[in-house]
């Protein structure tokens, strides 16, 4: 009886934990700015029936403002238009600890342990990384909590025509929402297609036709508000690619579209990147595409000299800037930083370990997952700590999953578990070293 309440009290303690936590220690109020700001004013636009208002496409994609606006337009209808914040930051925290219960079934279908679930399910939801962005508005709460069940779904359900539909619809949804997902759409439709032994081609049908609703209704929307100013899903795509690949420390767009200016956290700690001036709208991604591709012909040295960047997936900043960080915090993010970092090169046992074929299949897909987006992130040029967020679930369930074999196979792969573990400690001490050593 305590075992089966043991799940359902630590969802509602982190759940009361969390706001408590955001409500009282962080100055929230004052979250409104940078990023923020631009899609709280889209998101407002949206609510008030102003839908060519160009705050909702200036900058960022406009989708996330759609849906909040939408959201939010009930609140102020029903007089609750001082307490939208509140309940914006509460379905945050509600999604994440939904998306918390998904990483515990998972972890429980792999280890076959409560314990090792339990684990994981305390880690990933009392994550730092999380509460931070619970306590922004911003579509990576939606988008990665999202990513986490269509996770669960294809795992923990039988991939039927329902299950299938219901996939496609998410993904369409996280896509339109963070159109750098789109790298994770291969790892999900090949882990569906590959899985049906059956009606493969009807799969695939319903599967692509339940992708393409979200987007293709995105893009449509987008072009009408824009008057034909946007064609897509994203908005700041080129300016993003132009900033990471051009090496630029602030873009200024003052033009027809207004004045706007796009800085990125990953430029903050570097003093000789420039900044850029120009009169072309943010949106008008060609423009700045075909300056990224520039950049890289003129400097092809940038392609090696990007891949030391990743560094900042773990070590980096989080951003937006929020002042919310406690004294406490300032003092344990490089042990936080640091422990990610191990519990990935830990989760590499995996690697040397026998697996069943059904937790083969969980692993193979997690680790895919991560690989995209690290081809992601390196193919926009910018990579930063936030990137990490989201697939932080997929290395809390991997090294969970690598804890449990370890503690299962110690006596019979002793020796295999001792040398693998004295090469990753010594790439956890070099490769940090070793780094420190390229960029002087």
């Amino acid at each position: 009886m305590k075992n089966r309440w043991m799940v359902p009290g630590i969802l509602l303690a982190a759940f009361l934990l969390k706001l408590y936590y955001i409500f009282h220690f962080t100055t929230w109020q004052q979250s409104l700015n940078f990023d923020m700001a631009a899609y709280w004013n889209g998101a407002m636009q949206k609510a008030l029936g102003q839908p060519f208002s160009l705050d909702q496409f200036a900058i960022f994609p406009p989708f996330f403002m759609y849906f909040l606006g939408t959201f939010i337009q009930w609140p102020m209808k029903l007089g609750f238009g001082a307490h939208i914040l509140p309940m914006v930051i509460v379905f945050n925290v509600l999604l994440q600890c939904l998306s918390a219960y998904i990483v515990y079934l998972v972890l429980h279908k792999i280890t076959g342990r409560q314990l090792m679930a339990w684990a994981g399910l305390i880690f990933y939801i009392f994550s730092y990384t999380s509460l931070y962005f619970n306590a922004l508005v911003l579509p990576d709460n939606m988008a990665v909590s999202v990513l986490v069940m269509i996770t669960g779904l294809v795992f923990l359900f039988e991939l039927n025509g329902f299950v299938v539909f219901c996939v496609g619809f998410l993904l369409g949804v996280i896509v339109s929402a963070k159109p750098l997902f789109v790298g994770f759409l291969p790892v999900f439709i090949w882990r569906v297609l590959s899985s049906s032994k059956t009606k493969v081609l009807f799969k695939a049908f319903i599967l692509m036709a339940a992708l393409s609703i979200v987007p293709l209704w995105t893009v449509m929307e987008n072009y009408h508000n824009s008057h034909g100013e946007i064609i897509g899903l994203s908005v700041n795509g080129g300016v993003n690619f132009f900033e990471g690949w051009g090496q630029c420390g602030k873009i200024n767009s003052q033009g027809k579209a207004g004045s706007y200016w796009v800085y990125s956290p990953g430029a903050m700690d570097e003093p000789s990147w420039k900044p850029f001036n120009t009169v072309e709208p943010i949106y008008h991604q060609g423009y700045f595409y075909k300056l990224g591709i520039d950049a890289i012909l003129k400097n092809p040295i940038v392609l090696v000299k990007k891949m030391l960047w990743f560094k900042k997936l773990f070590f980096g900043d989080l951003a937006p800037t929020l002042s919310q960080e406690p004294l406490w915090y300032c003092r344990v993010m490089p042990m936080i930083q640091y422990m990610l970092y191990g519990m990935l090169l830990g989760a590499g046992v995996l690697f040397v370990l026998p697996l069943n074929f059904k937790d083969y299949q969980v692993i193979r897909f997690l680790w895919l997952l991560l690989l995209s987006l690290v081809f992601t992130v390196y193919c926009l040029g910018m990579p930063e700590r936030r990137y990490l967020y989201y697939i932080e679930f997929g290395i809390v369930i991997l090294f969970f999953a690598a804890v449990d074999k370890i503690v299962e196979l110690h006596k019979i792969y002793k020796k295999e578990i001792l040398i693998y573990l004295l090469v990753i400690f010594s790439i956890f001490v070099c490769v940090p070293c070793a780094y420190k050593m390229l960029v002087r």
